[in-house]
C-alpha cells in the first residue's frame, strides 16, 4: 500500500489481516471500505465487509448503502448476493429482495442453512406485508413460496422454519374463511420435531396451539421459552444449537437471540411490558435481529 496506495487487493488483504490476526474490526472495516472505493467490481469485498458490519452491529442503513446500486456485481457470488438479500429484507424491502431472487439458483454449502433461511425470511416478510394490507390471496402466495425444502445437513440457528411457515399459511387461510385448511396447517405447525431447547420458531408453535384452542399447551410452550432464555442469560449450561461446524456467532448476536426468545415467550404469555423490554434490548444488541424487530412492530 505504501508503494501503490491505489492497489485495492492490498487494502482488502490488510482488512482481512487486521480482523483475522489482530481482532481489530474497526481497522479492518476502514481498509475494506478503502478497497471498495478503489475497486467496486469485486463481489467478495462486499461479502466480507458486510460480515464485519454485521459483527460490529452497524445500522441497517450502513449495510444497505454498501449494496445499493451494486446488484450486478454482488450477484456474481452467492455469499455476497445472499447478504444483499438479507439486508434488503431487514431494511423493509422484501419486495425488492424477492424480485432479485427470481430465477436464481444457489450452490448450497454443507452444514449451513443460511441460504434457505434468508430466502424464507424474504418470502415471509413480503407475505406479512400483504397480510397487513388485507391482500390475503397475495399473502398466501408468498407464504406458500416460503416452503423451501431443507437442504441436506442444514442447520438453523432460529429453529424449525416449517413451524413458522405453516403458522402463517394457516393464519392466511383463516383470514380467507378457510377454517379446515387453516386448522390443518396449524396442526402441521405444532408437529415440528421435538428439540432439547426452545428457540425463536417455538413461538409460532405456541401461536398455533392457541389457534387450535389448546390453551394449556400454548402456555407450556411460552413458559418453556422464558425458562430456557433465563438459563442462557444467567450463563447456565444448556444444549446450544447456535454453532455451525465450529463457526461461532458474535456474542452480541447470541445474547440478542436469547432476549428475543424470552421476549416472544412473554409476548405469547400476554406480558406485554416485559416482552417490549426484552425485544428492545434484543434490537439494541443486534440491529440485524429480524424477528425482534418484527415482533416490536406488532405483526
Amino acid at each position: 500500500v505504501k508503494l501503490d496506495p491505489t492497489l485495492a487487493i492490498a487494502c482488502r488483504n490488510l482488512g482481512w489481516g487486521y480482523y483475522r490476526h489482530y481482532g481489530d474490526g474497526h481497522k479492518a472495516i476502514q481498509y475494506y471500505e478503502k478497497a471498495i472505493s478503489l475497486d467496486n467490481t469485486e463481489a467478495i469485498y462486499y461479502a466480507e465487509l458486510d460480515a464485519l458490519y454485521e459483527m460490529s452491529n452497524a445500522p441497517i442503513e450502513t449495510r444497505l448503502k454498501l449494496f445499493t446500486g451494486n446488484n450486478e456485481v454482488v450477484k456474481n457470488r452467492d455469499d455476497a448476493f445472499m447478504r444483499q438479500i438479507e439486508v434488503l429484507t431487514l431494511a423493509g424491502r422484501p419486495d425488492q429482495a424477492v424480485e432479485f431472487l427470481e430465477g436464481v439458483e444457489f450452490a448450497y454449502r454443507e452444514g449451513s442453512s443460511r441460504v434457505r433461511d434468508i430466502i424464507i425470511d424474504a418470502q415471509i416478510m413480503l407475505g406479512k406485508k400483504y397480510l397487513k394490507e388485507n391482500n390475503f390471496e397475495k399473502a398466501l402466495d408468498y407464504f406458500l413460496e416460503a416452503r423451501v425444502p431443507e437442504e441436506e445437513a442444514g442447520s438453523a440457528r432460529s429453529g424449525n422454519r416449517d413451524t413458522q411457515v405453516n403458522y402463517y399459511i394457516g393464519l392466511t387461510h383463516e383470514a380467507l374463511g378457510n377454517g379446515s385448511e387453516a386448522n390443518a396447517f396449524f396442526k402441521l405447525s405444532v408437529r415440528q420435531q421435538p428439540g432439547r431447547t426452545a428457540d425463536i420458531m417455538t413461538y409460532y408453535k405456541g401461536l398455533s396451539y392457541t389457534k387450535l384452542g389448546e390453551v394449556q399447551k400454548a402456555k407450556n410452550v411460552f413458559e418453556s421459552m422464558i425458562e430456557y432464555a433465563n438459563h442462557q442469560l444467567r450463563g447456565e449450561p444448556a444444549y446450544e444449537a447456535g454453532i455451525i461446524f465450529g463457526e461461532r456467532e458474535a456474542e452480541n448476536t447470541r445474547i440478542s437471540r436469547y432476549y428475543t426468545i424470552r421476549g416472544l415467550g412473554y409476548k405469547g404469555s400476554g406480558l406485554t411490558g416485559r416482552a417490549t423490554e426484552d425485544l428492545e434490548q434484543a434490537m439494541k444488541l443486534s440491529h440485524s435481529n429480524l424477528w425482534a424487530k418484527t415482533a416490536l412492530r406488532g405483526y
